[in-house]
């Protein structure tokens, strides 16, 4: 016996999805009838190019926001989906709107220029140019595109990277709920988090790769350990998209999952070989290559937050007998102690259970990505304004063991100049962004030996009549 739907909310989205489908028939039939009495020369007299806009890229964004609502009122439809993932498919599609809208304001994306000029060489027998800095798997993956020309492939990275970001904010909102926060508290604040966030929006604007990495890390988080295959083949692909994921093993290792090991190292190989038999061993010595030449073509910027970039920017602002600490050995050490102690606050989170507590299978993991997730952009030798999201999750996470006002002023200060100033270049005070990213790293240390929620956590988890986990 069907139940009553007291607030209508069956009959409306259903009522809502038929106007859609409606209006969608209308469309193509509309379309269809004139395409065949008058050809497509017809729709020049149609059709409008807007001040500097590009037809692809407007109505690439147009077809996403359309056909992306009808698939979120069908799927909605679905008491069960509904209670479930309802407000995730909610967050995901408002931050794609979001997004969607921004970027169809915008014709150029400089890194996405990169990718395409890699796959082409690629494509010609030609090595990958120097600016080209990452394993080439994205190369030969926008390789197949190659047939299409620039435009096509454009137009395709274009699509991916909004559904990617609206993937990041479901991914996201589905991890939070892994480390104890209701669906609720999760879905809005991800959602916040996604509506200014200045990372995001320039990985988008630069048409940067970042989205993807981060959820194929997500994805390899929230699977395992009940897909521990599926985990493995997911940061596997991260790891070939661009190296410096590599890190986030180090957990399952320490949780000695033989099969989540074998799996990661037969997902490597397999796609590598792939790749060498298709191109031989050329595209990864060109990686390596152009990895260790990146300050050869990276100009001094003081937008640029890596640790190495503000010891090589301290001695060329400063000079004299601050020079010393632009030699190779001494950033060498220097960053060594940074990365050493974000490394021992993740081992020191897995042993107390920061975040997960008892021990149990998924618990290392869980307990230590946060650190390690700030490791892996620190190692990096450059660190762009867009690489900070790699480390939402973390920002959000520790929200859930901050107590004291000190630590909220010190977490504000910090979300402050990662995540909302906009990008500038004036030494030192460009290099806020790594201040926020040291400032977090104390934070995850000083709340990992904590085995209760802060107040605030609870407080709102109470209001909504729930218990955290």
């Amino acid at each position: 016996m069907n139940q009553p739907d007291p607030n209508g909310l069956d009959r409306f989205l259903s009522l809502t999805l038929r106007l859609w489908a409606v209006a969608t028939a209308a469309f193509v039939v509309a379309n269809g009838v004139l395409l065949l009495a008058k050809g497509p020369e017809v729709f020049s007299t149609l059709v409008q190019v807007g001040p500097v806009s590009g037809l692809k890229l407007t109505y690439s964004a147009v077809g996403l926001v359309w056909l992306s609502s009808g698939v979120v009122l069908a799927l909605l439809r679905s008491p069960a989906f509904r209670t479930r993932f309802g407000l995730v498919a909610t967050c995901s599609f408002l931050t794609l709107l979001l997004y969607a809208n921004v970027l169809r304001e915008r014709s150029e994306y400089p890194d996405a220029g990169d990718y395409m000029r890699a796959a082409f060489d690629l494509s010609e027998g030609r090595p990958l140019h120097e600016r080209y800095i990452y394993p080439p798997l994205l190369a030969a993956a926008c390789e197949l595109l190659v047939p299409f020309g620039r435009g096509g492939m454009r137009t395709a990275l274009w699509i991916g990277n909004v559904l990617g970001v609206a993937a990041f904010a479901g991914l996201l909102s589905l991890t939070l709920v892994r480390y104890g926060f209701e669906r609720r508290v999760s879905a809005g604040l991800v959602l916040a988090f996604m509506a200014v966030n200045v990372p995001v929006l320039r990985t988008l604007m630069y048409g940067q790769v970042n989205l993807h990495v981060a959820n194929l890390i997500l994805l390899a988080l929230l699977v395992y350990p009940r897909l521990p295959v599926g985990s493995a083949l997911a940061l596997a692909l991260a790891v070939h998209l661009k190296s410096s994921p590599v890190v986030l093993v180090l957990p399952f290792l320490t949780e000695r999952n033989r099969r989540w090991t074998a799996a990661f190292v037969a997902s490597v190989g397999v796609v590598a070989a792939a790749i060498y038999a298709l191109h031989g061993a050329q595209p990864f010595l060109d990686f390596l290559h152009n990895a260790r030449g990146v300050y050869a073509w990276a100009d001094l910027c003081f937008r640029e937050n890596s640790i190495d970039s503000f010891l090589r920017s301290t001695a060329a602002v400063l000079g004299g007998p601050f020079g010393i600490v632009g030699l190779p050995l001494v950033r060498l050490l220097v960053k060594a102690a940074v990365l050493a102690t974000a490394l021992a606050i993740a081992g020191i989170s897995i042993r107390r259970g920061a975040f997960v507590s008892p021990r149990g299978p998924g618990s290392d993991v869980l307990n230590a990505w946060p650190a390690l997730a700030v490791l892996m952009v620190l190692a990096s030798p450059l660190v762009w304004e867009h690489h900070p999201v790699f480390v939402a999750l973390p920002f959000l996470v520790i929200t859930r063991r901050l107590q004291a006002p000190g630590e909220w002023a010190a977490f504000s200060f910090a979300y402050l100049l990662v995540f909302l100033m906009p990008t500038f270049d004036f030494y030192p005070w460009s290099f806020g962004r790594l201040a926020g990213l040291l400032a977090l790293l104390a934070l995850l240390y000083r709340t990992s030996g904590r085995d209760r929620n802060g107040d605030a956590f609870r407080f709102v988890h109470e209001r909504l009549g729930t218990r955290a986990a």
